[in-house]
Order: C-alpha cells, then structure tokens, then sequence
C-alpha cells in the first residue's frame, strides 16, 4: 500500500472513530424511544405511524449489524466478517437489506400523506391500518427476495468481505445499488411536491371533528327545496395527520441531504466499475465509501430526534413516557 494510500485509511479512521463512537448509541437509543412511542395506542392507529415504527426498527438493525461492528473494527482491530465467511455474507445481506427497506418506507410515507391529503375519496380511504400493514408485509418480503443474490457473491479476500468482481454479478450489484439509492429521490421529490400541491391549492386544515354542513337549493315543479348535506368524509384530516405530515416533510429533507453523497457515490461506482484503478484510486473509493456510510448512520440515528423538535404531538408522546416511567419508579422504591 502506498503511502498515500496509509495516509487516507488512518484520516477515515481518525474522523470515523470519534464520529460514530456518538452516533451509534444516541441513534440506538433515539430509535428504541421510537419504537415505543409509534406503538402507543395514541398512535398506533394512525396508519402513517406503521410505517414510522417498521422504519425505526430497521434503523436498529442497521446500527447494530452496521454500525455497532464496524465500531469493534476501529477500536479493536477485529473484524468478524472478514474471519467468517458466513457473517460476511450475512452482514452484506442485512445492512443492505436494512438500508433498501427503511428507503422504501419513506417512499411509502410520503405517498400516504399525498393521498391523506387527496380530495378523491377513494384514494382517501386507503389509508388505513389493514391496508398500511399489507403494504409494509408485501415490501418486506418483495425486498428480501430481490436482495437474496447480494450474499451469493460475498467472500473473504485478504481479510476483507467484498463483494465478487464477477461482471455480471458486479453490474447486478451496482445497477441495484444505484436504482435503490436515486430512486427514492425521486420518489420522495414527485410526492412530496403533490402533498405541497394539495394542501395549498385545496387549502386543507386539520379537522375539528365537526360534520362539514353543505346546504344547496334544488327546483322542481316550481317549488323550491333545501337540500342539507352531512359530508363527514371530506378533505379534512386530524391533528394527528397534521404532525405525521410534518414528520415526513422534515424526514424527506434530512434524508435527501444526508444520502445526496451516498447517491452520488453509487452513481460514480457505476460508471467507473469498468475501469483500472490504482491503488490510490481505490484508497480514495474506500475513503469515499467510509464518509458516505457515516452519513448513513447519520440518518438512521438523528430521526428521534429530529421528530421531537418538529412535532409537538411527538413531545407531548416523550412527555407521557417520562411520567410514566416516573411514577412507576416512585411507586416501586416507596
């Protein structure tokens, strides 16, 4: 290895270490908190909160099959994957598997609160808890199955778990990458300018649980009636969709931000896969790699967080679980 090449793995190594020595454990606890708090019958209910709490559970698989060894790598210079073939093969698997899901729950997030937000009533009325958890089972499932050839490809060169350079099984891998990376800009991007779109031009408010009242005359023969109508199934939505709303818009930017060099990176490992590279080239890929893979974690850790400081039903939800907790300390020690 050259010298240059030392030099970039010891800086990735001094800016990784102290960086996600912070990020795994508030991330760990932020998505547990998250765990809980989407699982309150407050907000279980709603279906938008499914997919918030399946996102949050595959957050913690992504910090602690990611995350937590790649950690015990830097600090201890032990690295399992590259010793057992198996977990190699199995952590590839599962953090990209992590990653893809917790990707198209937000897509999904995101094209929930559009049509919550529709005028179309049967559009409307599919957002609801049996539908929300079919959706979430049949992605589970459909993403597992499509990534079941990552592992295949996976061994220990080395001391090292990467992925074969066979051209077809490399331009299967990067093309996947790239689609499950770009695509859910797009995605998020599309319907996130239609939930903009909807709640501007149709000037939608969350509902007082009042029966929208709509009275309009009708002309018969001459005489004159009054026609009331209840329409308890309009355009309106709770309170709680209104923060499940600010949830997503907040998430979809701070997604878009922090997985922006991921998307870029994927991109350039795709048109470059082909090339011959020098071993600065690919001291410079693995340096580039590492930085992009932080921002990951970045993201699956910050999103506890970032719900508490842009939703007051979310803080009023932490309030609740503090009190409790509290009160059940108090009694037990009394």
């Amino acid at each position: 290895m050259s010298e240059f090449a030392n030099k970039l793995q010891n800086l990735s190594n001094i800016i990784s270490k102290p960086y996600l020595i912070i990020i795994f454990p508030i991330g760990l606890i932020g998505n547990i908190f998250n765990t809980i708090i989407f699982s309150r019958h407050s907000l279980r209910l709603n279906s938008c909160s499914l997919y918030f709490l399946s996102i949050s559970f595959f957050h913690i698989i992504v910090l602690i099959i990611g995350c937590l060894f790649r950690l015990i790598n830097l600090f201890l210079g032990y690295d399992l994957s590259s010793t057992s073939l198996i977990f190699c093969k199995f952590r590839a698997y599962i953090v990209v598997v992590g990653y893809v899901i917790s990707r198209h729950l937000l897509c999904l997030i995101s094209i929930d609160r559009w049509m919550i937000t529709s005028t179309n009533i049967f559009i409307h009325r599919q957002c609801n808890r049996k539908t929300t958890q079919l959706i979430i089972i049949i992605s589970i499932i459909f993403w597992l199955l499509i990534e079941i050839f990552i592992p295949i490809g996976f061994y220990i060169e080395n001391n090292n778990c990467i992925p074969s350079l066979n051209p077809f099984y490399l331009f299967m891998y990067r093309i996947i990458d790239l689609l499950c990376t770009l695509f859910p800009f797009f995605i998020l991007i599309i319907f996130t300018c239609l939930l903009l779109k909807n709640l501007l031009r149709n000037k939608i408010f969350p509902n007082t649980n009042h029966p929208i009242v709509i009275s309009s005359s009708l002309r018969m023969n001459d005489n004159q009636y009054f026609l009331r109508i209840v329409n308890t199934y309009s355009r309106k939505y709770t309170n709680k969709d209104y923060h499940l709303i600010r949830l997503c818009f907040f998430q979809v930017i701070v997604f878009i931000l922090l997985n922006l060099p991921a998307a870029s990176y994927s991109l350039y490992s795709y048109i470059t896969r082909m090339n011959i590279k020098t071993i600065n080239h690919l001291a410079i890929d693995s340096f580039l790699n590492a930085i992009v893979s932080n921002l990951a974690y970045t993201h699956c850790a910050l999103t506890f967080y970032l719900y508490t400081m842009t939703s007051k039903k979310f803080r009023k939800e932490c309030y609740l679980i503090y009190f409790y907790i509290q009160r059940r300390l108090i009694n037990r020690f009394q």
